[in-house]
């Protein structure tokens, strides 16, 4: 017997995932000026300084992740797992990528997959486990946004190690900061300097949480949309799963009218956003972000 959409359970999704495009607190302020709604929104829209495309939320639904197995709350002792995992995309929109994090830590750059439309597609991935209680995460992307994570918690029944949990993680720091754009528009005055702040706090903790500390700094002149990637291949290739890696960034950031987030690099082109800026997948596919934005555009 098939199921049917109307016989599957619904998807439920924070309302956070639809700020980007569903916040416009210049719509609220119209409505109790006119108190007519399609009018406040045809002004507001005429208004406003950025292109306003409306895209139905059915279009921008975040594909599903469900992980099949191990079960969670399973024992192990072995140092690699295979992991099954359902994929949907309720939206419709193919999901291009698969992230598999252990400890909140990615593995690799991604999975390698083809393309998955609407349809329930079942994957199978092996992951390197410590030797620890431990929990595996499954994130899948399309081109509007990420999954909420689907995690399982893994109990290690093999033998443990102690010695192992006496060695502290080594910390790799990428801290980009751009106070003097090309664009003379754009300038900040802190950016830059909070960057350099940040990484040399963390250089202090060296021999003490952490057993070494790497760090690399991007500013002004020196953070280009290649540099600040090449750092992303950086510390998404020098880090390892015993490791930390932190990304600080500040700077100006802007959506484009498809909603996607651009860091804007020191010769950023606000008019050719996808060739002069760092487009946010390549901030998601490298791992956690701390940062700060100075941002108005935003």
């Amino acid at each position: 017997m098939s199921i049917t959409e109307a016989d599957q359970a619904a998807d439920f999704f924070p309302i956070s995932r639809f700020r980007t495009a569903y916040y416009r607190p210049d719509v609220v302020a119209k409505v109790l000026e006119t108190l007519d709604e399609p009018e406040a929104i045809k002004l507001a829209n005429k208004e406003s300084t950025k292109k306003v495309e409306e895209v139905p939320v059915t279009k921008i639904l975040p594909p599903v992740v469900s992980i099949l197995s191990p079960k969670d709350g399973s024992e192990t002792s072995a140092k690699e797992v295979e992991v099954k995992f359902e994929v949907r995309s309720p939206s419709g929109e193919p999901v291009t990528n698969v992230r598999v994090l252990v400890d909140g830590r990615p593995i690799g750059r991604g999975l390698a997959i083809k393309e998955i439309q609407k349809d329930q597609a079942i994957q199978t991935t092996r992951t390197p486990i410590p030797e620890k209680d431990t929990e595996i995460s499954i994130i899948a992307e399309n081109k509007y946004s990420a999954s909420e994570p689907a995690s399982v918690k893994l109990k290690w029944s093999g033998k443990v190690i102690e010695e192992e949990f006496t060695v502290k993680p080594k910390l790799y720091v990428l801290a980009i900061g751009v106070s003097k754009y090309e664009n003379k528009d754009l300038v900040l005055q802190y950016a830059a300097k909070d960057a350099k702040d940040f990484a040399a706090s963390f250089l202090l903790q060296k021999g003490g949480l952490y057993r070494d500390v790497v760090v690399k700094v991007l500013t002004d002149e020196k953070a280009t949309k290649d540099e600040i990637i090449d750092g992303f291949d950086w510390i998404s290739k020098e880090t390892t799963s015993k490791d930390v890696a932190l990304v600080f960034l500040a700077g100006h950031g802007i959506n484009d009218s498809g909603g996607v987030y651009y860091f804007l690099p020191v010769n950023a082109n606000l008019e050719r956003l996808r060739r002069t800026a760092v487009p946010f997948t390549e901030m998601k596919n490298t791992g956690g972000i701390s940062g700060r934005k100075d941002d108005p555009f935003h």
